[in-house]
C-alpha cells in the first residue's frame, strides 16, 4: 500500500488536491515498479515526479519551460 501525505496550499481550488493522489500514485507506479527506478540512477523529470525521484535516491534532473517556473 502506498500513503502520501501532501500539504496543500490555501490558494488551490478543490479540485488540485483531489488530483494529487493520482497523479502521485501514477508517477509513482511507472517509475518504481514498471521502470525499476533504483537508487544511484539519473531520472529527467518533465513533470511532478521530482519527489518521487528523490526519495528514490536518484539524481533528478528537472526540466522546465519558462523562467517564472525556476
Amino acid at each position: 500500500m502506498i500513503c502520501f501525505m501532501f500539504l496543500i496550499n490555501v490558494i488551490y481550488s478543490e479540485m488540485v488536491p483531489g488530483a494529487l493522489p493520482a497523479v502521485f500514485g501514477t508517477s509513482h507506479l511507472t517509475l518504481v515498479h514498471r521502470a525499476h527506478l533504483r537508487y544511484g540512477q539519473v531520472l529527467l523529470v518533465l513533470g511532478a515526479a521530482v519527489q518521487i525521484g528523490k526519495l528514490c535516491g536518484t539524481v533528478v534532473i528537472a526540466v522546465v519551460r519558462g523562467e517564472e517556473k525556476v
